[in-house]
């Protein structure tokens, strides 16, 4: 069940969350809705994204993921269910006094997958917390002048956690797949993880129509040219053989084989049909 909850200023300027993307910064503030008065919830990212993304493809658990190792949540196990705890909750939170207990238990303490990460500790290294108020409420710190601070959600002493982004497809799996392995892989890399989702579905799709076409790798671009001339999006022509062809201006050019023939204008109108499927599928 949803819950109403409050929010700062300073949460939109967490470098953080920004570094993580919208979708993730969106995601950890919908986890304080979700979250019971404790700051703990069931661990089901489908269910997660019925409440916080009903109408957009998010990857819940990809980015509860990232949200981890970044210390804002803990994800834990205990007897089989597993739950994810908001890091520093009570500290921005008010819940109501007439909002029921947790029902969910506490991280146990040495929990091996997940270190516990305590926003702020007193002189004994121990987790301190606000007292609760006569009413039975938490009291947040929305009034405390240093909660606006930028760095208000960032563990104090902390060195700034190095985000991997995480990739609908690892570039090992194109790495693999393309089999021309003449660059270096870090600079393979860099031009993987720049591209968009959908490029990457789009190379994948194309890798192995490549590959019919020109099934000798020595006449096939390099990786980092691959990229730079955007190769998946040419278009394909029909060889005699009956394998398809990538169309550029030239197509003896294409691979670099004189003794390719141009196409005729069955193999033309063969291009316009593929062009009319291509446009149905992609838009």
């Amino acid at each position: 069940m949803a819950r109403a909850r409050n929010i700062k200023p300073a949460f939109f300027k967490n470098y953080e969350l920004a570094d993580a993307g919208m979708a993730c910064q969106l995601l950890f503030e919908g986890l304080w809705c979700l979250a019971d008065r404790e700051g703990r919830l069931e661990d089901k990212p489908r269910l997660i994204k019925a409440e916080i993304f009903p109408y957009y493809d998010v990857d819940i658990n990809g980015e509860l993921t990232v949200l981890a190792r970044l210390k804002f949540i803990d994800r834990y196990v205990v007897n089989g269910e597993s739950i994810i705890q908001v890091k520093n909750f009570k500290k921005h939170q008010n819940p109501h006094n007439t909002e029921k207990a947790s029902t969910l238990p506490p991280m146990p303490e040495n929990y091996v997958a997940s270190d516990c990460f305590n926003y702020i500790t007193d002189n004994n290294g121990c987790l301190t917390v606000n007292s609760p108020s006569s009413n039975g409420e938490y009291l947040a710190d929305s009034l405390i002048p240093d909660s606006l601070n930028t760095d208000s959600l960032i563990p104090d002493n902390a060195a700034s956690p190095v985000i991997e982004k995480v990739l609908n497809i690892p570039f090992e799996t194109f790495w693999n797949a393309y089999d021309k392995k003449t660059d270096p892989p870090a600079k393979a890399k860099q031009k993987w993880v720049a591209l968009k989702d959908s490029e990457r579905i789009l190379i994948m799709d194309h890798i192995p129509k490549y590959k019919s076409a020109q099934p000798d790798k020595q006449y096939r671009k390099s990786p980092l040219n691959y990229f730079k001339d955007k190769f998946w999006t040419l278009e394909l022509v029909k060889s005699y053989g009956g394998t398809e062809k990538p169309r550029t201006g030239n197509v003896n050019a294409a691979f670099g084989n004189p003794q390719m023939q141009p196409p005729s204008q069955e193999e033309i109108d063969e291009v316009a049909a593929l062009q009319a499927e291509f446009k149905r599928r992609h838009g």
